[in-house]
């Protein structure tokens, strides 16, 4: 086996800007992909939460051929597993309930981004609070 590790900086910063012109992040990608698309590599890990927002994008560089693992799946797994098998937070699954998002950056700034991130989640009753780190 061959892992090529391809460093994603900058790309979570421009899909948090939630770009509507994906020219800037198409780039991005045209330029850090290229030495994976002209491996032998058949898988790429997304490696970051913030991935799968791009993963169509990230997807028509590399060719149908090359197959992507999105890791938020997973953690998205992980947790349901988590609060299904847990008997303290199971009643908190199973009900309709507030979110709470805790964000190390401006509420406003961040209810704007994950809006638009977020486009099958409404913000709608959802509070947020600055988390100091």
């Amino acid at each position: 086996f061959e892992f090529i590790k391809i460093p994603g900086t900058g790309l979570v910063e421009m899909i948090e800007q939630a770009h509507l012109d994906p020219d800037k992040i198409n780039l991005w990608l045209t330029e850090h992909l290229r030495d994976l698309s002209q491996s032998k590599a058949d898988t790429l890990v997304l490696g970051c939460t913030h991935y799968p927002f791009i993963k169509d994008l990230i997807q028509a560089h590399l060719g149908a051929q090359m197959r992507l693992i999105d890791t938020g799946q997973a953690v998205v797994n992980h947790l349901s597993n988590f609060l299904h098998k847990d008997p303290l937070h199971l009643g908190k699954a199973s009900q309709r309930g507030s979110v709470l998002w805790l964000c190390n950056v401006d509420p406003a700034l961040f209810a704007l981004k994950a809006q638009k991130l977020l486009i099958d989640f409404p913000m709608t009753g959802a509070n947020s609070k600055y988390l100091e780190i």
